[in-house]
Protein backbone atom coordinates (compact mmCIF):
# COMPACT_ATOMS: atom_id res chain seq x y z
CA UNK A 1 0.00 0.00 0.00
CA UNK A 2 1.55 3.28 -1.05
CA UNK A 3 1.30 6.56 0.84
CA UNK A 4 -1.57 8.03 -1.19
CA UNK A 5 -3.71 4.90 -0.71
CA UNK A 6 -2.90 4.91 2.99
CA UNK A 7 -3.98 8.55 3.29
CA UNK A 8 -7.23 7.83 1.43
CA UNK A 9 -7.89 4.81 3.65
CA UNK A 10 -7.14 6.83 6.79
CA UNK A 11 -9.42 9.68 5.66
CA UNK A 12 -12.29 7.29 4.93
CA UNK A 13 -11.82 5.57 8.29
CA UNK A 14 -11.83 8.90 10.13
CA UNK A 15 -14.95 9.99 8.26
CA UNK A 16 -16.69 6.73 9.16
CA UNK A 17 -15.73 7.10 12.83
CA UNK A 18 -16.94 10.72 12.88
CA UNK A 19 -20.23 9.73 11.24
CA UNK A 20 -20.72 6.95 13.79
CA UNK A 21 -20.00 9.35 16.66
CA UNK A 22 -22.51 11.85 15.27
CA UNK A 23 -25.15 9.13 14.99
CA UNK A 24 -24.53 8.04 18.59
CA UNK A 25 -24.87 11.65 19.74
CA UNK A 26 -28.08 12.02 17.76
CA UNK A 27 -29.56 8.81 19.17
CA UNK A 28 -28.62 9.88 22.69
CA UNK A 29 -30.35 13.24 22.19
CA UNK A 30 -33.40 11.46 20.76
CA UNK A 31 -33.52 9.14 23.77
CA UNK A 32 -33.37 12.10 26.15
CA UNK A 33 -36.26 13.74 24.28
CA UNK A 34 -38.30 10.53 24.49
CA UNK A 35 -37.64 10.29 28.24
CA UNK A 36 -38.84 13.89 28.63
CA UNK A 37 -41.94 13.06 26.57
CA UNK A 38 -42.71 10.08 28.84
CA UNK A 39 -42.18 12.24 31.93
CA UNK A 40 -44.56 14.91 30.61
CA UNK A 41 -47.17 12.25 29.80
CA UNK A 42 -46.84 10.80 33.32
CA UNK A 43 -47.36 14.24 34.88
CA UNK A 44 -50.47 14.79 32.76
CA UNK A 45 -51.86 11.34 33.62
CA UNK A 46 -51.29 11.95 37.33
CA UNK A 47 -53.08 15.29 37.14
CA UNK A 48 -56.04 13.69 35.32
CA UNK A 49 -56.26 11.13 38.13
CA UNK A 50 -56.21 13.93 40.71
CA UNK A 51 -58.98 15.72 38.82
CA UNK A 52 -61.08 12.57 38.76
CA UNK A 53 -60.62 12.03 42.48
CA UNK A 54 -61.47 15.64 43.37
CA UNK A 55 -64.51 15.67 41.05
CA UNK A 56 -65.78 12.41 42.52
CA UNK A 57 -65.36 13.72 46.06
CA UNK A 58 -67.15 16.96 45.17
CA UNK A 59 -70.00 15.10 43.48
CA UNK A 60 -70.45 12.75 46.40
CA UNK A 61 -70.47 15.63 48.93
CA UNK A 62 -72.41 18.35 47.11
CA UNK A 63 -73.91 16.65 44.08
CA UNK A 64 -72.18 19.05 41.67
CA UNK A 65 -68.77 20.10 40.37
CA UNK A 66 -67.65 23.66 39.67
CA UNK A 67 -64.56 24.47 37.61
CA UNK A 68 -64.11 27.55 39.78
CA UNK A 69 -63.78 25.43 42.91
CA UNK A 70 -60.57 26.10 44.86
CA UNK A 71 -59.78 22.38 44.64
CA UNK A 72 -60.41 22.01 40.90
CA UNK A 73 -59.16 25.29 39.38
CA UNK A 74 -55.44 24.67 40.11
CA UNK A 75 -55.70 21.14 38.71
CA UNK A 76 -57.21 22.47 35.49
CA UNK A 77 -54.40 25.03 35.25
CA UNK A 78 -51.82 22.26 35.73
CA UNK A 79 -53.50 20.09 33.09
CA UNK A 80 -53.35 22.93 30.59
CA UNK A 81 -49.69 23.56 31.39
CA UNK A 82 -48.81 19.85 31.14
CA UNK A 83 -50.66 19.54 27.81
CA UNK A 84 -48.59 22.41 26.42
CA UNK A 85 -45.37 20.79 27.67
CA UNK A 86 -46.42 17.44 26.20
CA UNK A 87 -47.12 19.01 22.79
CA UNK A 88 -43.72 20.74 22.84
CA UNK A 89 -41.97 17.50 23.80
CA UNK A 90 -43.79 15.57 21.07
CA UNK A 91 -42.83 18.20 18.50
CA UNK A 92 -39.17 18.00 19.56
CA UNK A 93 -39.19 14.19 19.29
CA UNK A 94 -40.88 14.30 15.88
CA UNK A 95 -38.37 16.84 14.55
CA UNK A 96 -35.40 14.87 15.89
CA UNK A 97 -36.75 11.60 14.49
CA UNK A 98 -37.37 13.20 11.09
CA UNK A 99 -33.81 14.46 10.90
CA UNK A 100 -32.47 10.97 11.65
CA UNK A 101 -34.56 9.35 8.92
CA UNK A 102 -32.69 11.29 6.24
CA UNK A 103 -30.15 9.19 4.38
CA UNK A 104 -26.49 10.11 4.65
CA UNK A 105 -23.56 8.90 2.60
CA UNK A 106 -21.64 6.33 4.65
CA UNK A 107 -18.34 7.54 3.20
CA UNK A 108 -18.53 11.32 3.59
CA UNK A 109 -21.70 11.96 5.64
CA UNK A 110 -23.34 14.20 3.03
CA UNK A 111 -27.13 14.19 3.25
CA UNK A 112 -28.68 12.40 0.27
CA UNK A 113 -31.68 14.41 -0.88
CA UNK A 114 -32.77 12.09 -3.69
CA UNK A 115 -34.09 8.79 -2.28
CA UNK A 116 -33.42 6.91 -5.54
CA UNK A 117 -29.78 8.07 -5.81
CA UNK A 118 -27.27 5.32 -6.61
CA UNK A 119 -24.19 7.45 -5.97
CA UNK A 120 -23.28 10.23 -3.53
CA UNK A 121 -23.27 13.58 -5.33
CA UNK A 122 -20.43 14.80 -3.13
CA UNK A 123 -17.88 11.97 -3.14
CA UNK A 124 -19.22 9.52 -5.75
CA UNK A 125 -19.52 6.64 -3.28
CA UNK A 126 -21.90 3.86 -4.36
CA UNK A 127 -25.05 3.93 -2.19
CA UNK A 128 -26.84 0.72 -1.32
Amino acid sequence: MDVSNWKTFKDKALTAVNNAAQEVDHQLALTKLRVQLKHDQDLLDREYQRLGTVCYQSLSKTGSVSTGSPDIAPILTNISRYQDALRASQKAVDEAAASSSRTKCPACGTEITTPQAKFCSSCGNVLS
